[in-house]
């Protein structure tokens, strides 16, 4: 035995071992780096290490076999105990695991300090099964399928979303990861969830290839992936097939049972693909915005409802084309053009509602267009039904969040813009809506943190910038307005003029010169800004009939506007041209039913009073 432990020494078959183990460590984690940064194959990893296990006893059995000498390799029986050189090859192996050792702590420092300084520090909550969807990539030779692998992605989501005990990341959070090279781990945590999905779609003709893996976002780790070469007939089998491979999956892991039904998951389906086709082009279209795509959507959901009458999406997505139609028009059109938009749009709504009444997103479609004719009462009931059927649809807490703005119902929006905001972080426009909701309760601080905070999500939403300038403005914080209008000058958002008045507004507002304020109020040509201006300054007679002028410009342009959803809105409770709006605008009517707000009380049976 001792001459055999001698033996393996002189033959270096330890250090051989030692070298091989080193640098097959450090290539099984250059492999792991490589997969997640390359977003290669779940198999490619475990390649690499069954390569390297394969390879270790043939490294040793070679190591036996033959020496290293100055003529090359040679059997080891072959070289003469004086020519051998294993005492300067054990030296020179030395020197090979103490780099191989150095580089490996290298490695694990880099990747270590890395993941610190690059991933949000969020806590996901261990205790609850998650998960987002990503956009699934498109792979398809000529590029032109992104809209066909979006719709893809976002069928398994809403699948997911129906599973009892799954949370699954909001559908616009997940897909504003789209194009960006991100590790899945920051990506996991940004969305605070423990698993994410991700896949590809290659579409040549009617056949599909649809490849899906599911991964545990706190290591990388790959727990389950599946390819499906189908026709594109089978697009809802193979959705549905991946929804319940997933849930399969996470409930194996954590030992539960989702109690999946052997009905088919995917809901809504039509028969006619081309159908589907043209509702997913119509809907990436609608989401894009802009006259010219509106104009296609609406043509390309003509023929899809042609083809099936009876596909309920396709008709909640006309509605919800017509409910923002008017906004994106280069001419301002007359009230009977609109009025007749707004009647398609609700018309498509109940269509939709009645093809499935299961649908939260056609209650939701339907509560938007009710909100048009200022029907608070059916606008609500049918967002009340949206959310019973869909309540963790964070566009339809955020859409009903608003509309308990302009009815003076904040703490309620409130409530519901904060779980909009958690189910889907990343949206800039539920930032907004929540920073809304804090300002018009006077809590400033969380205002401006919501606001900026949509500012970072999306800064191309300007409107952000203004709701954060009128706050500072109502309040009288003319240096904060003046400090934001300045950076945004340099960013596009204001221009020279907004920049002008910022100065000025911050300038007479600081003298002790009444009159000078008052002729600053009166040469403002935007009524909101005016009457903030008047407001804050306490300037009773012209604020009243400046938002008089606001309100009556509105009508004239044939615009939406806002008698709760407006800053300093309290200083005119008292005037009799406030309670005119009110009844105007059928909220008292809205109130008498359901309740009033916390400010405002009833008075007799058909009068109120805010404070």
């Amino acid at each position: 035995m001792n001459n055999l432990f001698t033996e393996l020494k002189r033959r270096n078959i330890f250090r051989v071992a030692g070298v091989y183990a080193v640098v097959g460590w450090v290539l099984m984690q250059v492999a792991a780096l490589l997969e997640n940064s390359l977003n290669l194959p779940p198999w490619f990893d475990t390649t690499i290490t069954a390569a390297l296990l394969i390879g270790f006893p043939i490294a040793v059995l070679l190591a036996w076999a033959f020496e290293m000498t100055p003529e090359g390799v040679k059997r080891t029986e072959a070289v003469a105990e004086g020519e051998s050189v294993s005492v300067k090859t054990g030296r020179k192996l030395d020197i090979t695991i103490v780099i191989g050792l150095a580089l490996l702590v290298v490695l694990v420092g880099w990747q270590s300090l890395n993941q610190n300084r690059q991933t949000p520090k969020v806590s996901i909550a261990k205790d609850v099964t998650s998960i987002a969807v990503l956009p699934f990539v498109d792979l398809s030779p000529n590029g032109d399928q992104e809209y066909f692998a979006d719709g893809i992605s976002e069928e398994i989501l809403n699948v997911l979303v129906s599973i009892d005990g799954l949370k699954v990341a909001g559908r616009t959070s997940s897909f504003s990861f789209k194009g960006r090279n991100q590790d899945l781990r920051e990506i996991g945590a940004s969305l605070n969830v423990n698993h994410v999905l991700e896949g590809s779609v290659r579409r040549s003709g009617t056949k599909l290839r649809i490849t899906a893996q599911l991964i545990r976002s706190k290591d990388g780790f790959h727990m389950w992936s599946e390819t499906y070469d189908r026709e594109q007939a089978d697009i809802f089998e193979i959705q549905d097939q991946i929804a319940r491979a997933v849930a399969e999956q996470l409930a194996a892991s954590l030992g539960l049972s989702f109690g999946l039904s052997s009905e088919t998951l995917v809901k809504d389906r039509t028969e006619d693909i081309v159908a589907y086709e043209l509702y997913l082009r119509a809907k990436q279209l609608h989401e894009k915005r802009g006259k010219e795509n509106l104009d296609t959507a609406l043509l390309l959901l003509s023929e899809a409802i042609a083809r099936d009458p009876n596909f309920a999406p396709a008709w909640t997505q006309l509605a919800n084309v017509y409910s923002v139609y008017q906004a994106y028009q280069t001419d301002v059109p007359s009230e009977v053009t609109v009025q007749h938009w707004r009647a398609i749009g609700k018309a498509a709504a109940k269509r939709a509602v009645k093809l499935n009444p299961d649908s939260g997103a056609a209650y939701s479609s339907l509560g938007s267009m009710y909100t048009y004719d200022l029907n608070w009462i059916k606008s609500f009931e049918a967002f009340d039904k949206a959310l019973a059927l869909a309540p963790d649809d964070a566009n339809i807490r955020d859409s009903m969040a608003q509309n308990l703005l302009e009815v003076g119902k904040y703490q309620q929006a409130i409530k519901l813009s904060l779980r909009a905001v958690e189910i889907d972080p990343l949206v800039a426009i539920y930032r907004n809506t929540l920073g809304n909701a804090y300002n018009l309760i006077g809590e400033y601080e969380k205002a401006a943190e919501q606001y900026q905070r949509g500012q970072e999500l999306d800064p191309s939403l300007t409107f952000i910038y203004y709701n954060m300038w009128d706050m500072y403005i109502a309040q009288g914080r003319t240096q904060d307005a003046l400090s934001l209008v300045e950076e945004a000058f340099a960013e596009g958002v204001f221009n020279q003029e907004d920049l002008d008045l910022a100065k000025t507004i911050h300038t007479v507002f600081n003298a002790d010169d009444e009159q000078a304020k008052r002729a600053l109020i009166k040469s403002v040509d935007d009524y909101y800004v005016r009457f903030l201006l008047a407001s804050n300054a306490g300037d009773k007679g012209a604020a009243i009939e400046t938002v008089d002028l606001y309100w009556k410009h509105a009508v004239e342009q044939g615009k939406t506007y806002s008698v709760f959803n407006v800053s300093n809105i309290e200083f005119v409770y008292d005037q009799p041209r406030f309670k005119e709006e009110v009844r105007k605008n059928n909220i008292l009517a809205y109130w008498q039913q359901a309740g009033f707000p916390p400010q405002c009380k009833p008075v007799g049976t058909d009068d109120f009073e805010c404070e």
